[in-house]
């Protein structure tokens, strides 16, 4: 039977959050529109913020023993670790990101957003109650960057038609 612990898991979240920043820093620096680059550098350093609320997080649940998720709680968990985690991370290794234009990167975004939502919902499921207020302000703020990207491509479809 599959066993994680709560500790696991927000380490599972600081990668996600890391590949984030890597992808839309990179998608910045590859975007050859301005208004492009500016949502992508933005996002990076949202990206940045939530990765120092989890990486606190991280030590004040190393100060007792964690508590650990198993069944099928813990597979929905990894199964949304892995849709979160593993594209971006597959992306980032080929180099893709250099070839991607900006609707890719953008529905790309968009993907990603979505995943590390639900990651994050099921994440908010297990962690203690004195963290869920963290939690909840990341996903109302991946929810945002998910509208964002929404708006922009739309903004960009109608610039082209």
């Amino acid at each position: 039977m599959r066993r994680i612990t709560i500790k696991q898991a927000v380490e599972f979240a600081i990668g996600l959050e890391k590949n984030g920043i890597k992808f839309y820093k990179e998608c910045g620096e590859n975007s050859k529109k301005d208004e492009a680059r500016n949502l992508f550098f933005f996002l990076a350093a949202e990206e940045g913020k939530h990765l120092e609320v989890l990486s606190r997080m991280f030590s004040g649940v190393g100060r007792y023993d964690t508590p650990s998720v198993e069944g099928k709680r813990a597979q929905m968990l990894l199964d949304a670790y892995a849709k979160a985690f593993l594209p971006g991370q597959a992306l980032a290794d080929d180099k893709s990101l250099k070839k991607m234009d900006a609707v890719g990167a953008i529905d790309f975004g968009i993907k990603t957003e979505l995943n590390g939502i639900d990651y994050y919902n099921q994440l908010r499921k297990i962690v203690a109650e004195e963290h869920a207020g963290l939690i909840d302000n990341i996903i109302k703020e991946e929810r945002e960057h998910y509208r964002k990207f929404v708006n922009f491509k739309k903004s960009l479809q109608q610039k082209n038609e």
